[in-house]
């Protein structure tokens, strides 16, 4: 698996979907599936599958795993 990099560094491409996380500084961590999403009616952010606002701030990111074999 990829390692973890910083969130500016993410693809903004609105099609990639990655996985984001925020690390807080008592430890815990919120992860994510998440695209860069931009409309007419919220700020460009991330969103979860492009659909729902995140509600937390992602600090990284890095791309999905491939899926299990058939």
């Amino acid at each position: 698996m990829s390692e973890w990099q910083p969130i500016g560094t993410a693809p903004k491409d609105e099609a990639s979907d990655i996985l984001v996380a925020a690390l807080h500084e008592d430890g815990s961590c919120d992860m994510a599936v998440a695209q860069w999403w931009v409309a007419s009616w919220a700020s460009p952010s991330f969103h979860h599958m492009g659909m729902a606002l995140l509600d937390f701030a992602p600090t990284h990111w890095q791309p999905l795993p491939e899926p299990p074999p058939a």
